[in-house]
């Protein structure tokens, strides 16, 4: 684990080395107030809630959102992970009317190497979800929008899946951490390289949106990171990187997660064992499983709070 201290010195001096074309610089930057959907934790009992997923969309379109992000697990922990089904749900993703972004849990490649879900090598079915849905620097959906990616910077060309991007002067950021443990027990090596890029990443969000001054930052990611369910070790590091870069940027701060379930609006994030001094940090845990609803989230730069969250509730999804 590295010390609090070490991450703050990293922190402070990290450097990231941009494409020449910076799509961040290419989004609305002008600060109005707009809204996105953030989801996810299904399908999860296929195929009836393929019915269910059709209403969400649905739902989402009618809301009109710029972009939506699905935060993770886009099938239960015992469904196959076939090529066949990464493709179907990818169909469904690029029938959003706006930006589709995705950030994938550990039931889509971490534990497929289960029996059930065909007992795959989780690092081939890691490659291939990057093949089907992360093949170029967009997002999905009928409307992409452009991302910077982690891989198209100097030193992880393998985190095709962690983007980055601008919107409304807000800094937009997914970071590939999955529930229980983060691959942390199956998987070690994997584990310590994902997790290096992943404080890289969180690092480079703050670190852009100091730069740019921009009103906020939000983070995206599948795994329940406070959950007493997971070994410390598996996002201790992601932790300390969060809290660090909120102290120093000092403006509201937004995580967003999945893996539990259920829907929560809380402010989990300690540092040093005590509250952060910056109160603006909140996180908000997705619907999931046989809620399959969705989080809409406001954005007004005139309020001092800057995110308005409520539940997005889905006509014809209550539970079966």
């Amino acid at each position: 684990m590295v010390p609090n201290r070490l991450l703050s010195i990293a922190f402070a001096t990290a450097v990231l080395s941009y494409a020449a074309a910076d799509p961040v610089s290419a989004q609305s930057s002008e600060r109005e107030p707009f809204h996105f959907v953030a989801f996810g934790d299904m399908p999860y009992r296929t195929p009836g809630d393929f019915a269910r997923l059709e209403n969400l969309i649905s739902g989402v379109n009618e809301d009109r959102p710029p972009f939506s992000v699905h935060v993770g697990d886009i099938k239960n922990g015992i469904l196959n992970c076939s090529t066949d089904y990464y493709l179907a749900i990818r169909k469904y993703f690029d029938s959003f009317d706006s930006a589709l972004v995705y950030t994938p849990g550990d039931n889509d490649w971490a534990d497929c190497d289960r029996i059930l879900a065909g007992g795959y090598d989780t690092r081939e079915r890691l490659a291939e979800l990057r093949r089907v849905f992360f093949a170029g620097p967009f997002s999905m959906g009928r409307e992409p929008m452009p991302l910077i990616r982690q891989a198209d910077a100097a030193g992880h060309p393998d985190m095709v899946e962690n983007a980055l991007w601008n919107y409304g002067g807000v800094i937009f950021a997914t970071v590939h951490m999955v529930g229980t443990d983060n691959n942390l027990g199956d998987d070690r090596e994997e584990f310590e390289a994902r997790n290096a890029a992943n404080i890289a990443w969180i690092e480079t969000a703050f670190r852009k949106a100091i730069e740019t001054n921009n009103a906020g930052v939000v983070l995206m990611f599948h795994a329940d990171i406070f959950s007493s369910r997971a070994p410390q070790e598996s996002f201790a590091n992601a932790i300390s990187a969060i809290a660090a870069g909120a102290e120093l940027f000092r403006r509201p701060v937004l995580l967003i997660n999945g893996d539990s379930h259920f829907f929560g609006i809380d402010n989990p994030v300690r540092h040093s064992g005590t509250r952060l001094k910056n109160r603006k940090i909140t996180r908000v845990i997705v619907f999931g499983d046989n809620k399959m609803h969705a989080v809409r989230i406001s954005v007004n730069p005139e309020s001092p709070d800057l995110f308005s969250i409520k539940p997005l509730i889905i006509k014809n999804n209550n539970s079966n």
